[in-house]
């Protein structure tokens, strides 16, 4: 495993997001962002087991923090597809279609 100053943070695309005003966040952010996530993620690979390690070192304190990271992003390009409220969404925003090959291009497989 690699520390924090090796690897990409997901923190840094979901405040690109958060920052982001105009209408293509797929071609502008998420695309130029694929070659960070993707490493980000083969750092992550501990979370593909079933059991996680009892010993939790800074490393694994760090990838947990960009896995919940991620985790943000992913409820943040989420939030035009809900439905209920009052108001739409009027932040940036990707098809469903782009949403799905964002993840399956950082390594996530749909079923």
């Amino acid at each position: 495993m690699v520390t924090g100053q090796e690897t990409p943070w997901f923190r840094e695309l979901y405040d690109r997001l958060m920052e982001y005003a105009r209408r293509d966040c797929y071609g502008d952010v998420l695309l130029s962002w694929l070659p960070k996530a993707r490493d980000a993620v083969s750092h992550l690979s501990e979370f593909r087991q079933f059991f996680l390690p009892t010993v939790k070192t800074d490393d694994f304190r760090f990838s947990l923090w960009n896995l919940y990271a991620l985790s943000r992003v992913n409820d943040f390009l989420l939030l035009p597809f809900q439905h209920g409220g009052n108001e739409a969404w009027k932040g940036p925003q990707v098809t469903p279609e782009q949403y799905v090959t964002f993840f399956e291009e950082i390594g996530f497989t749909t079923s």
